[in-house]
C-alpha cells in the first residue's frame, strides 16, 4: 500500500488551502450532499477524469475531487464500488500543511497523519476484503477524541483521535488502475464536543417542585442507549407471510418467507425461528427484505430458491440457506414490479425449474400507470423455465392473471399445470362496466411446458382465481384446487368461491365445499394422502378421504387462530411429513401457526419471525418490562420485554365478529397498567380495556380511528383523541379512497371518565386541517400541544376547545409527524416532520430552532422521546435511517442502530427510569435496548381470557359438498351489498393497490442504503 501520491499531495493541498480561506468567509461549514444528478459537479473541485455518469460520480485512475468546504468533526456516508487494482485515499481535516489520510488498497486499511508534509502511518494493515464490482457502504466518523470506519454498517476500527482536530477539507484520489464510482455522498458536520457517555448528572433547576415529581425513584442502572446492541425480539406476530416448506432429508428444518422480513428458518420443528438474509440485496422501502415465495429442493434439500416479490429478482441457496446467490439471468428487467409467486422443480431432473410470477399494471400498461378493476391491481402473469439450474430462464407463457403455483406429473413430466390469479388481485382482461370478472383458471401443458390449454368454467372450474393448487401424492391425476376473490366470487347471484377436486387430470372438476369464504390454501398430506386440509379466513377444513367430504373447525365468530389472536387470511399451508395431525399455516397477514390435533386448535408458532408494521408502543409506569404494541396484525402484551407476546383480539359480546386488527393508536393509563385504550381502524370506534386487554368493550360518544390517543399525565380520568384522516392529505382521484375522503371529517374529542365515553370539544374543529398528534402538559390536563396537517404546532390551554398558533421559526404547509414535551423540563418542546427536520423550543413554543447536527437531512422523524430522568438524553426515530441519540438536548446526534435488522422505525417508547428502550419497525416487529427487571405481579397479566373451542361440524355434506359447522352459517356482516367478501384492510386497498404504491414510493427517493436495490 502506497501513501499519498505526491501529485495528489501538490494539487490537493493547494486546493484545500484556497477552499479553507474560502470556507472560512462564507461559514461554508454545513452538511454536504449530492446525489450526483447534475454532470457539472457544482460545489466540487477535481481533474478532468472525475465526472458524472449515469447518476454516479466516476473516478477514473489517478482521479481526484474535493467538495468545496471546510469540517471539524464529522460524518461521511457514502454509496460506492470500485474495479481494477489500486488505492482509494480519503484525505480530512486538511489545513494546508496537516491532515489524515485513510487509504484502502482492496484487502486492507491504513490510517495515516501528515504533518508538515511528512507522512506517519498512525494505523497500519487493518484487513478487510470488499469484494471488487459490489456495492458498499462506508462511514467514516471523526470526533475531537474518537475516529471509527464502518463498512455496510460493520465497524472496521474505532480508535482515539491522538491530534487536536483542525478544520480543514476533504479530498478522494483514486492511485494506479483504480477506478471507483460513487452513488451517494454525504457529508454532515458534527457538534464541536464529543459525544462521551454522561456522567450521572442533575437536571436542571426546576422552576417548580412538581418540575421533578417523577413517580419512581431515580434508577440506578445505565441510561438505555449506555447499555450495548439492540434486542431483536422476533415479535410481536405480523407482516406479509406467504409460503411455508421443510426440508426433505430433515424433517426439523423448516422455513417461512415474508414479504417484509424476508425468509426464516427453524431448526427445532417450526417453532422457533431465524432470519436467514445473508447475500439478499433485494429490498423494499428503506431496507425490508420482500421474499415471497419459496421452494426446497427435492432432489438435495440444502438447495432452495426464492423469489421476491416486487424487485423480480430471483435467489438460491446451495447450503440450506446460510448464503444467497442471485439467479435472474434472462428475467425481462422491463417488467417491474414484478413478483414470484412460486417454483416447482422437476421431479426427475434437479436443473430443470418453473418459476411463475405477477405482472403488476404499472409493468404492463403502455403509459406505465396502475390500472384497478373494483378494487385491485389488474395483473397479469408469467411463468419462466430453466433447464440449466438457473443459470439461463426463459419465458414459456404470458396471460391475463398471475401464475402462482406448478405441479408436475412425475410419471409423465411432460404434463404441467399451474394455477392462476389470488385473493387480492384482479385478473387484466377483468371488465367492471360489463361486470366481467376475467382471470385464467388452470393452465395444463402436456408437452414440458411448449404450449399451453387453459382449464376453466367449462371444466367445472366455477372461479378462476385459484389461489392453491395440490397434486394427490400417489395418484397424479387427482388435483385439489382453492378457488377465490375478494370482490368479484360473491359478485353474481351465485358464490363461485370454493374447493374443487379432479380425478382425470383437470378435464373435469367439482366443487366439493362451498360457501361466503375466501377460500385460500389447499393441502394433501404426504405421509397419508386421504389426509387433506383447506382454509379460508374464517375456517379450518379437514378431510379424511383425499378431498370428498370436510369437517370445518372455527370459533363461534367465524374465525380461526390461537387464542387472542385473529389470523390473516391463510396464504400456505404445510403438513408434518411425519405427523398428519400436525399442521402449519403462514398467513398474509404475518404470523405462523400450528396445530397439532388435526385443525381443531392453534398456537402462534412464530417465536423469532415477524414482519410485523409497528405503529405504536406504550410501557407501565414503573414497569420496563410490562409493554404493549399495535400494529396492522392487532394488539399484544409481553409481560417479559417482549421477548414473548400474547394477543390481545377477545372480542366481548357486545361485538363477537369485530376482528381487533388494523390499529394506528394505544394510550395507556399512567396511574393504572391494565387501563388500555385503542381503535382498529376496521372499527372506527375506540375500545376500551381495564383488565390488560384480556377483554374490551365499546366507548360511546365518538366515531372514527384516533391519529393521537393520549391521557393526561396529572389527571389520567382527562383523555383527548384527535380524529384526522391522513390518508385524504394528498388529492385522491377515483376508486375507494375518493369515496372515503369525500365523506371524512376531522374532529377532537375528550374523555373526563377514562376514555369510557367522549364529546367533541373544539368550536371550530381541530385546527390546521386536522391534528395529527396531542402531548399533554406533565402538570396542566388542560395545557395541550398539538402538531398539525397544515399548520404546524398549536397550543390550548381550555383542553381543545381553542387553539392558538404557535409556530413562529416553524415550517408551514407540512404535516408535523411527532411532537414530545420534555417531562422534566415541561417548557421545552420537540416537534419533527417529514423532510423538514427537528425543532425545539425551549419557552412553551414562543419560537422554535432546528436541531439537525448529525441527522440526516431528508429525516422523515416519527418519534421522540426524553429520558425522564435526564434532559439532556433525547432519542428519535428516523422511518428511513433508524434510531438517534443526543446527549445535548438535541444539539448533536449519532446513529443508534447496532443489532437493528431494518431501519425503517416507526415509533420509541421509553421507560420511566431510562433505562429500557424500545423500537417499532416498519417490516420487523419490536426491538428492545436494554434488559428490563421482571415485571412485578406479572401472574396477573399472563391470565388471558381463552376464545372458545372449535366447533366440529357433526353434519354430512350436503350434495353441492358444503358443510355446515355447529356455529352456523357465516354473519351477513361479511358480505357486502352485492354479496362480495369484505376482507377489511389485509385485502382490498390493502395488500393489493398499496403494495403496488409502495414500489412508487421507494423509486421516487433515491435511497441511502448498503444493499443496491436496483
Amino acid at each position: 500500500m502506497k501513501s499519498l501520491s505526491r501529485f495528489f499531495q501538490r494539487t490537493l493541498l493547494t486546493l484545500l488551502i484556497v477552499l479553507t480561506f474560502a470556507s472560512s468567509a462564507t461559514a461554508q461549514d454545513g452538511p454536504f450532499e449530492d446525489e450526483f444528478e447534475d454532470p457539472n459537479l457544482p460545489g466540487w473541485q477535481h481533474t478532468p477524469n472525475a465526472y458524472v455518469e449515469e447518476g454516479m460520480l466516476r473516478l477514473e485512475p489517478g482521479a481526484y475531487a474535493s467538495p468545496e468546504g471546510a469540517w471539524g468533526a464529522f460524518e461521511l456516508e457514502i454509496l460506492a464500488r470500485y474495479s481494477g487494482q489500486g488505492d482509494i485515499a480519503f484525505m480530512y481535516n486538511s489545513d494546508g500543511t496537516d491532515g489524515s489520510i485513510l487509504l484502502y488498497d482492496g484487502n486492507r486499511f491504513e490510517l495515516q497523519r501528515e504533518s508538515s508534509g511528512q507522512i506517519e502511518i498512525v494505523e497500519g494493515s487493518i484487513p478487510f476484503n470488499i469484494p471488487s464490482g459490489e456495492w458498499f457502504q462506508l462511514t467514516l466518523l471523526i470526533q475531537p477524541e474518537l475516529q471509527s470506519l464502518l463498512i455496510n454498517q460493520e465497524v472496521i476500527f474505532s480508535l482515539p483521535q491522538t491530534t487536536p482536530l483542525s478544520r480543514g477539507g476533504f479530498g478522494l484520489e483514486t492511485q494506479r488502475e483504480l477506478l471507483l464510482d460513487i452513488e451517494h455522498f454525504i457529508l454532515i458536520p458534527l457538534g464541536s464536543e464529543p459525544m462521551e457517555d454522561p456522567e450521572p448528572v442533575e437536571t436542571s433547576e426546576p422552576e417548580s417542585e412538581a418540575e421533578t415529581d417523577i413517580s419512581q425513584p431515580p434508577s440506578t442502572r445505565s441510561p438505555a442507549y449506555q447499555v450495548g446492541s439492540w434486542t431483536h425480539l422476533g415479535g410481536p406476530i405480523g407482516g406479509l407471510g406467504y409460503d411455508i416448506r421443510h426440508s426433505f432429508e430433515n424433517h426439523e428444518i423448516w422455513y417461512v418467507t415474508d414479504a417484509w422480513a424476508g425468509i426464516h428458518r427453524s431448526l427445532d420443528g417450526g417453532l422457533t425461528w431465524d432470519p436467514i438474509n445473508e447475500g439478499i440485496t433485494a429490498t423494499k422501502g428503506v431496507d425490508a427484505v420482500p421474499i415471497f415465495s419459496a421452494t426446497v429442493d427435492p432432489h438435495d434439500s440444502d438447495v432452495i430458491w426464492i423469489g421476491t416479490e416486487g424487485s423480480g429478482r430471483i435467489y438460491r441457496s446451495s447450503d440450506g440457506g446460510d448464503t444467497w446467490v442471485e439467479m435472474s439471468n434472462g428475467i425481462d428487467p422491463n417488467l417491474r414490479p414484478l413478483t414470484f409467486r412460486g417454483f416447482t422443480i422437476d421431479p426427475r431432473d434437479q436443473n430443470t425449474l418453473f418459476a411463475m410470477a405477477e405482472i403488476s399494471s404499472l409493468a404492463w400498461t403502455p403509459d406505465g400507470q396502475q390500472r384497478a378493476g373494483l378494487e385491485l391491481d389488474l395483473t397479469m402473469g408469467i411463468v419462466y423455465k430453466t433447464t440449466d439450474g438457473g443459470k439461463n430462464w426463459v419465458e414459456v407463457w404470458r396471460g391475463n392473471n398471475l401464475a402462482r403455483y406448478a405441479w408436475i406429473n412425475p410419471d409423465n413430466t411432460n404434463v404441467i399445470y399451474v394455477s392462476t390469479g389470488i385473493f387480492d388481485r384482479e385478473s387484466a382482461n377483468t371488465d367492471v362496466e360489463a361486470g366481467f370478472a376475467g382471470g385464467v383458471g388452470i393452465l395444463k401443458s402436456t408437452d414440458g411446458g411448449e404450449s399451453w390449454r387453459e382449464l376453466n368454467q367449462e371444466n367445472g372450474l366455477l372461479d378462476l382465481y385459484v389461489g392453491s393448487l395440490y397434486m394427490h401424492p400417489s395418484d397424479p391425476e387427482t388435483l385439489l384446487a382453492a378457488a377465490a376473490q375478494n370482490n368479484w366470487s360473491g359478485y353474481a347471484e351465485e358464490h363461485t368461491a370454493g374447493v374443487f377436486l379432479t380425478h382425470d387430470g383437470g378435464e373435469t372438476w367439482d366443487r366439493v365445499l362451498q360457501g361466503k369464504e375466501l377460500f385460500a390454501t389447499v393441502e394433501y398430506c404426504e405421509a397419508d394422502p386421504k389426509i387433506a386440509y383447506a382454509a379460508s379466513e374464517q375456517a379450518v377444513y379437514r378431510s379424511d378421504d383425499s378431498g370428498q367430504t370436510w369437517n370445518r373447525f372455527n370459533r363461534p365468530d367465524n374465525t380461526w387462530g390461537p387464542p387472542g389472536t385473529i389470523a390473516g387470511l391463510p396464504i400456505d399451508m404445510q403438513c408434518d411429513p411425519d405427523n398428519t395431525n400436525r399442521i402449519f399455516i403462514n398467513n398474509y397477514g404475518g404470523g405462523n401457526f400450528l396445530s397439532e390435533d388435526g385443525g381443531q386448535t392453534w398456537v402462534d408458532a412464530s417465536q423469532g419471525y415477524s414482519g410485523a408494521l409497528i405503529r405504536d408502543i406504550v410501557i407501565a409506569s414503573g414497569q420496563p418490562g410490562w409493554v404493549y404494541s399495535s400494529g396492522r396484525s392487532g394488539v399484544f402484551r409481553s409481560a417479559n420485554g417482549g421477548e414473548n407476546w400474547v394477543g390481545l383480539s377477545n372480542p366481548g359480546p357486545e361485538f363477537p365478529k369485530i376482528a381487533l386488527n388494523e390499529i394506528t393508536t394505544l394510550a395507556l393509563n399512567p396511574n393504572d397498567p391494565k387501563g388500555l385504550l385503542t381503535a382498529p381502524s376496521d372499527l372506527a370506534k375506540i375500545m376500551v380495556s381495564r383488565d390488560a386487554g384480556n377483554s374490551w368493550s365499546l366507548a360511546t360518544g365518538m366515531m372514527g380511528s384516533p391519529t393521537s390517543l393520549v391521557y393526561a399525565p396529572s389527571d389520567p380520568s382527562t383523555v383527548y383523541a384527535a380524529v384526522t384522516l391522513l390518508a385524504c392529505v394528498d388529492d385522491i382521484q377515483g376508486g375507494i379512497m375518493e369515496e372515503i375522503c369525500s365523506q371524512g371529517e376531522n374532529f377532537f374529542y375528550s374523555s373526563s371518565d377514562g376514555g369510557q365515553s367522549w364529546t367533541a370539544v373544539s368550536e371550530d374543529g381541530p385546527p390546521g386541517d386536522g391534528i395529527v398528534e396531542v402531548v399533554v402538559h406533565p402538570e396542566d390536563p388542560k395545557m395541550l400541544f398539538a402538531g398539525t396537517l397544515t399548520r404546524s404546532v398549536v397550543k390550548s390551554t381550555d383542553g381543545g376547545r381553542t387553539w392558538t398558533d404557535i409556530s413562529s421559526g416553524l415550517p408551514h404547509g407540512d404535516p408535523v409527524n411527532t411532537m414530545v414535551i420534555d417531562p422534566g423540563l415541561p417548557t421545552t418542546l420537540y416537534a419533527g416532520y417529514l423532510g423538514r427536520g427537528l425543532f425545539k423550543s425551549e419557552n412553551g413554543g414562543t419560537s422554535w430552532r432546528q436541531m439537525m447536527s448529525g441527522l440526516d437531512p431528508e429525516a422523515n422523524i416519527k418519534s421522540i422521546v426524553v429520558d425522564p430522568t435526564n434532559s439532556d438524553i433525547v432519542y428519535l426515530a428516523d422511518h428511513f435511517s433508524g434510531v438517534y441519540v443526543s446527549t445535548d438536548g438535541g444539539e448533536s446526534w449519532s446513529s443508534l442502530n447496532d443489532g437493528l435488522t431494518h431501519r425503517t422505525a416507526n415509533v420509541l417508547a421509553l421507560s420511566d427510569d431510562g433505562t429500557v428502550l424500545y423500537v417499532g419497525i416498519e417490516g420487523a416487529g419490536v426491538f428492545r435496548l436494554g434488559d428490563p427487571p421482571p415485571v412485578e405481579g406479572a401472574e396477573d397479566l399472563l391470565s388471558t381470557t381463552q376464545q372458545p373451542g372449535p366447533g366440529i361440524s357433526d353434519e354430512a355434506p350436503t350434495e353441492d359438498g358444503s358443510v355446515e359447522s355447529q356455529q352456523g352459517e357465516p354473519p351477513s356482516e361479511d358480505t357486502d351489498d352485492q354479496g362480495g367478501f369484505k376482507l377489511p384492510c389485509l385485502s382490498g386497498i390493502g395488500p393489493g393497490l398499496i403494495l403496488t404504491s409502495f414500489w412508487i414510493v421507494t423509486r421516487s427517493r433515491k435511497r441511502r442504503s448498503m444493499k443496491r436495490s436496483s
